[in-house]
């Protein structure tokens, strides 16, 4: 069994104004680690971040690190509460390269809390089962197939989370680079999820899966348009379209723009995630497909579907359709940093929270403390729909795209009086339309 050799991590400590932006080096003081280890562990001793208050104690010091693996690895240092100790941990997460000792991969969770990483069963398509059913003692089997779900909820958390992760880092040179960049480093996203034995390794040396060619796929789609195997029937996306999904789960389906066909279970499964409260998103979307090559034909266990907005600035995940219509004015404002949660995952959540934060440890801090105290009431974290920084203030917006669902107004409203309200540092805004997207922004950009 082969492993990877991992390289020193050599980080080299500097100092950053935060009104200012200057740097100071910190003089003989790198950091060499040498085993891959997590970084919220790797703590360094009090006297090493003693320049937080250089010669002048006006100025706002924070003293950060700067790994040799990658241009882009930066990491901040901050107190350990009640300890005379420091913490490091990454301004932007997964930015050190593979190989790298302090490489940390994207972990996914299953309902349980188990991490879960790539498995061999996902790039399998799942086994058919008939529904034997019991009325009035009289025992029947039905046609109609079904399929067990279990391995797909794992996979589309799995991808969720990697577009949590991925649509950031990726933005950060979409800009200059388009597609092919943000295309690229999705699909590194992809690959560096972690893989539990060498059948799963070979995927990422051969791209092969039990002897299989596996090839993962990206790309865009503007509209969702599907046919039948044959191309008679054209499939809508309509509150009818599961039904008729549902009822043909064993038969063939074409995607327009997508390569080779799928199964109507896969495509079952990957619809069910467009829709959020009895409402589909309509497109743009990023299309994730895994097929199986094999014999000359392709077989596509896996498919996903990631609705987002797209513009020259930005390529950002959205989960109503209103979303993205508020997105679309984002570009016309000098904005610092900007965060889409899409994760569910409380952990990734709050990693690419604190990432996102950056030097803002009032605002963080606070956050994170409002959410354990409304977490032990609700037994329920809070996820905005969006962050945004500008000119060093902290907006979360909550963008009020079902207004009329009376579950989803009931549920706002109670995060707003429970949650929201006991925000200070961070400032807080429901939205209903572009319009008042812009109106918000305008006041804080001067």
């Amino acid at each position: 069994m082969k492993f990877q050799k991992l390289s020193l991590a050599v980080i080299h400590c500097i100092a950053v104004n935060k009104e200012t932006g200057e740097e100071k080096t910190i003089p003989k003081l790198n950091l060499v680690v040498s085993s891959r280890q997590d970084f919220a562990k790797l703590y360094i001793q009090a006297k090493v971040v003693k320049m937080r208050e250089l010669s002048n104690r006006t100025e706002k010091w924070t003293v950060q690190g700067r790994c040799t693996c990658s241009e882009t690895a930066n990491m901040i240092v901050s107190k350990k509460p009640n300890q005379n100790m420091f913490i490091m941990r990454d301004i932007r997460m997964g930015q050190h390269s593979s190989n790298c000792s302090l490489f940390k991969p994207i972990i996914h969770t299953n309902k349980q809390g188990r991490r879960v990483g790539l498995t061999k069963s996902m790039f399998e398509l799942p086994k058919l089962k008939k529904v034997v059913i019991s009325n009035n003692n009289q025992v029947t089997t039905n046609k109609r197939v079904i399929v067990d779900d279990s391995i797909r909820e794992t996979t589309n958390g799995m991808l969720a989370t990697t577009f949590d992760i991925g649509c950031h880092l990726a933005n950060e040179r979409f800009s200059k680079y388009k597609w092919k960049s943000f295309e690229k480093t999705l699909f590194k996203q992809i690959m560096d999820l972690p893989s539990s034995n060498q059948t799963l390794r070979d995927l990422k040396k051969e791209g092969t899966v039990s002897g299989k060619k596996i090839n993962i796929d990206i790309k865009k789609l503007n509209t969702l348009k599907i046919y039948s195997f044959d191309g008679s029937e054209v499939f809508e996306l309509d509150e009818k379209l599961e039904s008729k999904l549902t009822r043909c789960r064993g038969s063939l389906f074409k995607i327009l723009g997508v390569d080779g066909y799928i199964r109507g279970d896969i495509l079952l499964s990957a619809i069910a995630g467009l829709k959020i409260f009895n409402h589909y998103l309509t497109g743009s979307y990023i299309v994730v497909t895994i097929k199986i090559k094999n014999y000359g034909y392709s077989k596509t266990p896996i498919l996903y579907f990631q609705p987002v907005h797209i513009d020259n600035k930005y390529i950002l995940p959205v989960e109503s359709n209103l979303e993205r219509q508020c997105m679309s004015v984002l570009p016309y404002f000098d904005i610092t940093n900007i965060y889409k949660p899409t994760s569910r995952q409380k952990s990734v959540f709050i990693s690419q929270l604190e990432n996102f934060m950056g030097v803002q440890d009032n605002a963080l801090k606070e956050y994170l403390q409002v959410l354990e105290e409304y977490e032990k009431q609700n037994n329920k974290f809070v996820r905005p729909d969006l962050f945004v920084i500008i000119n060093s203030q902290v907006i979360v917006f909550e963008i009020a795209g079902f207004m009329n669902d009376m579950q989803y107004v009931k549920h706002l409203e109670k995060k707003e009086k429970a949650f929201y309200s006991k925000l200070q540092h961070i400032k807080y805004h429901r939205v209903l339309s572009a319009h008042e997207m812009r109106e918000v922004l305008e006041v804080y950009d001067v």
